[in-house]
């Protein structure tokens, strides 16, 4: 029974050796020791890591695309999610990887309205990063740029808080709805008055964003502003 015992802790000793192993190998791109390790440990190729990564979402946050290729031709399906619902496409739309998008997308169908534990889309992390391209791409894959998540927020409001001007008029012109209303029941426009975003203030407001909407506090934009004395932003 003691021997018995001893090689069950061995066994699993050495099975969470290797399940760090496969995430790391898989994060750093390194394809022959994934292969080594999924050769020897097959099932840890869904291997959940400590913050509930899988070696496919790591591999393909990192734009390691052999890697993910494997990892799909072993039985991995492309919309397999993390713990948090994270899917292999938010991961690569979350980091900017516009040739691991096309890869999930065009060629594995990964669904481009997967979401995650708060409902965010892949298309709220590609507003909320470069290049432009990657956004342009989502959208033409029909991702649905009004899309919310479970507190409301839209990938016009995160593209908004970054600052990104290009995003945000890519978003505007395929009609984003400057309008929806998030967290605290901000919109888009209360944002961009918090962020002090001349810029983006004009730009939403000439796509139709509405002066009066008030947050949970009962402060519309302009009201924002004037607190903040933004003269320049309250003179539009």
């Amino acid at each position: 029974m003691r021997m018995i015992l001893l090689a069950v802790i061995l066994s699993w000793c050495t099975s969470m050796a290797c399940a760090e192993a496969i995430h790391e190998s898989a994060r750093g791109g390194r394809l022959d020791e994934v292969k080594s390790i999924l050769k020897e440990s097959p099932f840890l190729r869904n291997a959940v890591d400590a913050s509930g990564q899988t070696p496919a979402v790591l591999a393909a946050g990192a734009g390691h695309l052999a890697v993910v290729e494997y990892l799909l031709s072993i039985g991995v399906k492309v919309d397999d999610p993390t713990t948090t619902k994270k899917t292999m496409l938010h991961a690569a739309c979350e980091n900017g990887k516009l040739e691991m998008a096309k890869a999930l997308v065009l060629k594995h169908r990964a669904n481009v309205k997967a979401k995650d534990e708060r409902d965010l889309q892949p298309i709220h992390f590609a507003a909320q990063k470069d290049p432009l391209a990657l956004l342009q791409f989502m959208i033409d894959q029909r991702a649905d740029v009004n899309a919310q998540s479970n507190v409301g927020a839209t990938p016009l409001m995160g593209a908004v808080n970054k600052k990104f001007k290009p995003q945000v008029e890519l978003l505007l012109k395929y009609k984003a709805d400057p309008n929806k209303t998030g967290e605290l029941q901000r919109t888009a426009l209360h944002y961009a008055v918090l962020n002090k975003d001349k810029a983006l203030v004009e730009l939403l407001l000439k796509a139709g964003a509405k002066v009066g909407a008030k947050n949970s506090d009962g402060n519309t934009a302009l009201d924002l502003a004037k607190a903040a004395n933004l003269t320049d932003i309250t003179a539009l």
